[in-house]
């Protein structure tokens, strides 16, 4: 089953085809599809179903019948019934070995050794790709290698969802991975930080050398925004899309007992970039060959990250620079072309973005 399942997770770029992108969360399924005519890349569709309670939870399915249901809705608006799934962040596992050096076709053998010690699956449960952080300089050098691992159950399940809808899988892909693709420029080769605000948890990742490195997430995401807001409205708004863009706004000012109640979130999640990132610099010195860096930037994304005042409170508490993201930075240039979607909703976009994303030697932007 393994030799079988191994070729769904992260397929190169060259052999890549048009695809659309789909992320499956705790309380939606969203999609988005690009066009490409002539090398001109294009927003053509996109949208967000939401699910029945109960029916997934943090890459756990819990209800078939009905993300079946969800999943055949979706494939009536989808224009491409070949897609890329993102799997969510507490379904994946990420670490970071040092090899002596091999030849390439010895490293996935000699990884298969690692796997069992770094997480806490069995080699026969396990679906795994790696990516080189460092090229070495010659054959005295080691390798210094990044590790990705799906529980191979997890794609299994999904699989047999998609395979009864009938959309065919092209690729599953980790989520951190995904929004990395979408919102760090191609060649960027500094170190990022991504705050990724979701529904209910947040998910921060380094990126050092355009690859996804490490991540960690914490209880506080758009839920908490909302119940806090809830609050201080009288408790008429239904979900985080109902809150006026005006509220969200980084040029709007608004009632000081609504930055007051946002605060002890912005806090929350302040402190554990601060946590995170002593980690990375703790890495940093740990692997002083590996060509990490200390942070050069964070960036923010998800619809709560445009709330005013939040960038300011990382900035005055981190002291890097800190910006919202531009999730179609690496798809099409916004002074050629405006997509449909708004942009406080495009931040809540970045994973499929990212899925659906042309490849590189497709994309009309030239970062070079």
């Amino acid at each position: 089953m393994y030799s079988n399942l191994k070729k769904f997770f992260s397929v190169p770029n060259y052999i890549s085809m048009n695809s659309s992108g789909i992320e499956v969360g705790n309380n939606f399924v969203r999609f988005v599809e690009f066009t490409n005519l002539k090398g001109v890349v294009k927003l053509s569709n996109f949208g967000e179903f939401p699910l029945a309670p109960k029916t997934f939870k943090d890459g756990e399915i819990i209800n078939k019948e009905e993300l079946i249901k969800t999943l055949y809705n979706v494939k009536k608006s989808l224009k491409n019934d070949y897609v890329k799934v993102s799997v969510p962040e507490e379904k994946t596992y990420l670490f970071n070995v040092n090899l002596p050096y091999i030849k390439p076709s010895e490293i996935r053998q000699a990884l298969e050794f690692k796997l069992e010690e770094n997480v806490p699956l069995k080699l026969s449960e396990s679906i795994f790709e790696f990516k080189l952080i460092k090229k070495p300089k010659n054959e005295r050098e080691n390798l210094f290698l990044n590790v990705s691992v799906i529980p191979q159950k997890t794609i299994e399940d999904y699989l047999e969802v998609f395979n009864i809808v009938g959309l065919n899988v092209i690729s599953f892909e980790t989520e951190s991975k995904m929004v990395s693709k979408s919102l760090i420029p191609r060649h960027d080769n500094k170190t990022s930080m991504i705050v990724h605000i979701k529904d209910d948890s947040t998910t921060m990742s380094i990126v050092s050398q355009g690859v996804t490195c490490f991540t960690s997430s914490v209880p506080v995401g758009n839920n908490s925004v909302l119940d806090s807001f809830k609050r201080v409205s009288g408790g008429k708004y239904e979900n985080i899309k109902k809150i006026p863009d005006k509220i969200l706004s980084r040029d709007e000012s608004y009632d000081e007992n609504v930055y007051d109640s946002f605060l002890n979130i912005f806090s929350v999640i302040k402190d554990e970039m601060e946590k995170f990132n002593r980690y990375w610099e703790s890495q940093v010195a740990l692997y002083p060959d590996s060509g990490f860096s200390k942070l050069d930037k964070v960036i923010l994304c998800g619809r709560s990250a445009a709330i005013p005042g939040f960038v300011n409170h990382i900035i005055q508490n981190i002291g890097v620079d800190t910006v919202i993201g531009n999730v179609w930075g690496n798809t099409f240039n916004l002074d050629g072309f405006l997509p449909d979607l708004e942009f406080f909703d495009s931040l809540d976009y970045a994973v499929s973005i990212g899925l659906a994303m042309p490849s590189k030697n497709n994309s009309n932007i030239d970062n070079d």
